[in-house]
């Protein structure tokens, strides 16, 4: 082994004890090749179990679309777990937290793989898309100086080996934050919200359109009209999460279900 190369290790076997490999949810010392310890890794297996009350299989293995997605015509939103707002012990909701507020690049790679194996589950030919996100806003680049969906975004482009499109940009400044509202408030908030940049060419073009967390569609909905609009083929779209205490099931769904 030459002295270059001893000195490579030496350096990066030193770099691993200053600084060593936390679990995203807890902070305990785990493996480099890891991103949960044990305990949580098992906490987030069984969250992923949680059914969903529309077709009662694990919402990893759902693709059932709902709020404004579904009353305007999109059958399938694909996601990988599910989300329970104001829960911020349980381990699904760390993730989220670790990818919005703490800008780790490894919360990024897990829910990257997570939305890889959704994708991979659901049997979609993703070869030919290529990715696009919901960008930040100004004021929240300011605040937190990094935008997490390009992240993501760059994550899952290295998992998928397809490329990010920048092609979405906040027309709309200046609203309020989509978690302030009620969720029918949420829809006019986000409405015209999102558009094509001037210069990008989307015609004829297929997209995985992302997002970390869906709760009523109306953010989702508004970048993938923008797409629509400026010509885009097709879009998909999937997420890290969705918040599942949201979602009403029809009554009539679920005596048919309960009676069978």
């Amino acid at each position: 082994m030459s002295i270059s190369r001893k000195l490579y290790f030496m350096g990066d076997a030193f770099c691993r004890f200053l600084f060593p490999n936390k679990c995203i949810c807890c902070d305990d010392i785990i493996s480099a090749k890891s991103h949960l310890c044990d305990n949580c890794l098992l906490a987030y297996q069984e969250e992923k179990k949680r059914s969903c009350p529309l077709c009662y299989k694990p919402i990893g293995e759902c693709a059932c679309s709902f709020g404004y997605l579904k009353k305007e015509g999109v059958k399938h939103q694909y996601k990988a777990f599910g989300y329970l707002p104001g829960q911020r012990e349980r381990v699904q909701n760390q993730l989220i937290y670790a990818l919005k507020d703490a800008h780790l690049k490894s919360a990024a790679e897990f829910l990257a793989e997570e939305m890889e194996k959704t994708l991979q589950f659901h049997e979609i030919d993703y070869h030919h898309l290529e990715i696009a996100y919901i960008p930040a806003s100004k004021k929240r680049l300011r605040e937190k100086g990094y935008d997490q969906m390009k992240m993501l975004a760059r994550a899952l482009s290295f998992r998928l080996h397809i490329p990010v499109a920048h092609v979405i940009y906040r027309a709309k400044q200046k609203t309020a934050p989509q978690k302030t509202l009620s969720r029918w408030k949420r829809w006019a908030n986000a409405k015209g919200t999102y558009a094509i940049k001037p210069k990008a060419d989307v015609s004829g073009k297929s997209y995985l359109l992302i997002d970390d967390v869906v709760t009523t569609g109306s953010t989702l909905f508004s970048a993938m009209s923008a797409l629509k609009d400026a010509g885009a083929k097709q879009v998909l779209i999937l997420t890290a999460a969705e918040t599942v205490t949201t979602r009403k099931v029809p009554k009539k769904y679920l005596i048919k279900h309960k009676q069978k």
